[in-house]
């Protein structure tokens, strides 16, 4: 998306046509996304590149209603997935979407919307948030309830993890089975300091092809084997850290460690740790949206958000994580399938 000089009377229509389609989408029981001036200058944008005129199908993600993703010009979406899904709102907290709706999300890095379009993904984690339950096995270390989250449905769900006073390894644990060799698994949590700067993920039965370490005081991957290792700023000094690996057996051994900096080995405090607030395993390479987990595996359904194409269009541009995909023979008439990704916006051109 290219920077373009656009006029006051791009400024009008841009309101006027937002003004349109949030009528639209209140009359059909949905609604616009807080913010809507982002998406008044994606539509100067169009405008001034002369996209606007041209096109017969605008979706630039921000309007919703029942079963609709709305478009700003042609036809509507038809969205379908029958599990609720947690989108982040435009603060980064995580709020959840009722079945059937779209995943509208406020993209920080972008600073506009997009339409998290996701595959089905199921969470090996039976336990996601309740570190003080058994299920959670606790190495020279105690859970402490009450704290701040990034989950605006479960806003003091976060939980302390503290090292006890000893010198040792201090972790949360966890086992999951029934996995496949050879397959590519993504374990995360989201963590903030609490005295303890350092975590540590792990697969204990992989060992270092499957770490990743991690300073949540600097936001930076410090260390670690896997294959791809992440870390990103989710609000209230949260963060979302994971690591991507190839399994080496049918099960896991989740290992969350707090960390010295030079070693999972130290003598403990009594007092530091992290606060946490969600862990999740996806036999996927990207971790997607949080799925929440309270006794057993709980499975998220992927998106299905279609349309028929229009007559007149001879090129679609789908722009996916903020590069533009072509289809540059499209048949109308042919249902379009939002593939999977954050999606920027799609237009389909005359």
């Amino acid at each position: 998306m290219s920077y373009i000089t656009y006029s006051v009377i791009d400024n009008d229509f841009a309101r006027m046509e937002i003004t349109k389609a949030s009528k639209r989408a209140v009359a059909a029981g949905g609604n616009i996304a807080t913010g809507s001036r982002t998406v008044e200058l994606q539509l100067r944008l169009l405008k001034a590149a002369g996209l606007w005129d041209q096109a017969v199908l605008v979706m630039l993600p921000a309007l919703y209603a029942p079963n609709k993703l709305l478009s700003l010009k042609g036809p509507d979406f038809t969205v379908s997935r029958a599990t609720k899904k947690y989108i982040r709102d435009w603060s980064g907290y995580y709020y959840p979407v009722s079945a059937n709706l779209p995943g509208i999300e406020f993209d920080q890095t972008l600073q506009h919307y997009i339409v998290k379009s996701e595959v089905q993904r199921t969470t090996l984690v039976m336990r996601s948030h309740e570190f003080d339950n058994a299920y959670w096995s606790k190495q020279n270390t105690s859970v402490e309830a009450g704290f701040s989250s990034v989950f605006l449905d479960n806003q003091f769900g976060g939980m302390k993890l503290i090292e006890s006073a000893t010198v040792g390894s201090h972790y949360l644990a966890a086992s999951v089975f029934g996995l496949t060799v050879g397959i590519q698994v993504t374990l995360y949590a989201i963590v903030k300091k609490a005295g303890r700067s350092y975590v540590m993920l792990s697969d204990d039965n992989v060992g270092y092809n499957s770490q990743g370490l991690f300073n949540l005081a600097t936001a930076q991957v410090a260390g670690g084997g896997a294959a791809s290792k992440f870390i990103s700023y989710i609000a209230d000094d949260y963060y979302l850290i994971g690591v991507t690996y190839t399994t080496t057996g049918t099960g896991i051994a989740l290992r969350i460690f707090l960390h010295s900096g030079s070693g999972v080995t130290y003598q403990g405090d009594g007092v530091s740790g992290v606060y946490i607030c969600h862990a999740q395993v996806v036999t996927t390479s990207i971790p997607g949206s949080p799925i929440v987990a309270e006794g057993s595996t709980v499975t998220s359904l992927a998106d299905s958000i279609t349309v028929t194409i229009p007559d007149q269009v001879t090129k679609i541009i789908t722009t996916i994580n903020n590069v533009d995909v072509f289809d540059n023979a499209p048949v109308p008439g042919a249902t379009y399938t939002l593939p999977a990704g954050n999606i920027d916006r799609v237009l389909m051109l005359k």
